[in-house]
């Protein structure tokens, strides 16, 4: 729906995929979608895409929040985020000499 009205284009109010694009970001787009419920009418409005955006921005706050949370208590340096465990003594050995090469 847009504007509580059904979306067609006999009522002018169709929004194709580019203007949706032209509007909002792709994650807006995704937000907006998962905002509604999944077995009921979607509505698309102004209304809507602003709180979809400020959703957005409470989750990008948030997730800055963690990554500065966890870089000031977790400063361990890692390739990546998942722990590292070793499948043998040669491995183990080689991942040493690249996280010194890495530090230094």
């Amino acid at each position: 729906h847009i504007g509580g009205l059904k979306m067609s284009k006999s009522l002018k109010n169709f929004i194709s995929i580019r203007e949706a694009l032209e509007m909002c970001s792709t994650r807006q787009i995704r937000l907006l979608f998962l905002l509604q419920s999944w077995h009921g009418k979607m509505n698309y409005s102004d209304d809507s895409i602003t709180e979809t955006r400020a959703k957005e921005h409470g989750l990008t706050e948030f997730f800055l929040l963690i990554n500065a949370l966890n870089r000031k208590y977790n400063s361990e340096a890692c390739v990546s985020s998942t722990p590292y465990l070793p499948s043998n003594q040669n491995d183990a050995e080689l991942n040493q000499k690249i996280m010194a090469r890495q530090l230094a």
